[in-house]
């Protein structure tokens, strides 16, 4: 009995929240979902009037100008064959899908790259392991060297 309470408790909460604000609404209140009572004249919103200013496509839908980068990406992504095939104008998500496209491909060769370099480090390392090299070595060969040049730079000045 309690998991049936639950599971209409669920589906009132989930059907208010998918109504649009105009379906709760009655005048400034908000109306109960499953109420009988609620206005049946509520005015539908209808698309305005053609204009003399209406565009004869739809406004948003191929108003991107494609520049030469953005050719190769449309060529690149696969979406037209060639360069030549590429209009002046595309799609605004159009032209984001390329872009995502071109986004998401050179972060995979970014990371096969790091990959890569990553294996050759190790590669190295171990081969310089094998020849008996380390950092511990390079670092007091590197001190040696300095401190014979402090060494000889005060020679110098006690000699002149």
């Amino acid at each position: 009995m309690n998991v049936l309470w639950n599971i209409g408790r669920h589906a009132l909460r989930n059907k208010t929240m998918t109504m649009n604000v105009s379906e709760r609404m009655i005048g400034s209140s908000f109306a109960r979902p499953y109420c009988d009572n609620t206005p049946k004249d509520i005015e539908k919103v209808t698309p305005p009037s053609e204009s003399k200013f209406a565009h004869s496509r739809p406004i948003g839908m191929t108003d991107h100008k494609v520049n030469k980068l953005e050719r190769y990406l449309l060529v690149w992504g696969g979406k037209y064959k060639s360069l030549d095939e590429v209009p002046n104008f595309v799609r605004q998500d159009t032209m984001e899908r390329a872009r995502n496209k071109a986004r998401i491909k050179i972060n995979l060769m970014m990371a096969a790259a790091t990959l890569f370099g990553c294996g050759l480090m190790i590669w190295s390392g171990k081969r310089a392991q094998a020849r008996g090299e380390s950092v511990a070595k390079q670092n007091l060969e590197w001190h040696r060297k300095i401190k014979e040049e402090a060494e000889k730079e005060a020679a110098k000045k006690i000699i002149s």
